[in-house]
């Protein structure tokens, strides 16, 4: 994973709490274009972490919504409770294709097909 990105957020942090003896978890954050830094591109979006010196990059799996609203869970899991989180941006972003070869359906107007597909999650951990 990138240790860095190239921009990071400057409306939003998000401070977590944790009670004394409780698990480190993966953090999931809300993205939202009317408070947030907009971004071209919801791949684009990454969890990231103050270090105490600089934004460290924490990655991003299970990214859902879209360029109004979005979720997005970190890739690593959180260990430090004392610094903030807030969104990076990383680019060109990362889109994901999916290539569908022959098939026995014809495709009508109107109609639906279903096509089964899996994606890589590699593809969303800023790699």
């Amino acid at each position: 994973m990138k240790p860095t990105c190239r921009e990071y957020q400057a409306k939003e942090y998000w401070k977590l709490e944790r009670d004394p003896g409780s698990s480190d978890l993966l953090a999931s954050l809300v993205y939202d274009s009317t408070g947030s830094d907009q971004t071209a591109s919801i791949y684009s979006l990454r969890v990231s972490q103050w270090s105490g010196s600089q934004w460290q990059n924490k990655g991003g799996i299970f990214l859902s919504g879209n360029l109004e609203r979005a979720s997005l869970t970190s890739a690593t899991i959180i260990t430090d409770f004392d610094n903030p989180l807030t969104f990076g941006y990383i680019e060109p972003p990362i889109i994901p294709v999916i290539t569908i070869g022959n098939s026995d359906t014809v495709a009508c107007r109107g109609g639906a097909i279903k096509v089964r597909f899996s994606t890589d999650t590699l593809m969303f951990s800023g790699e």
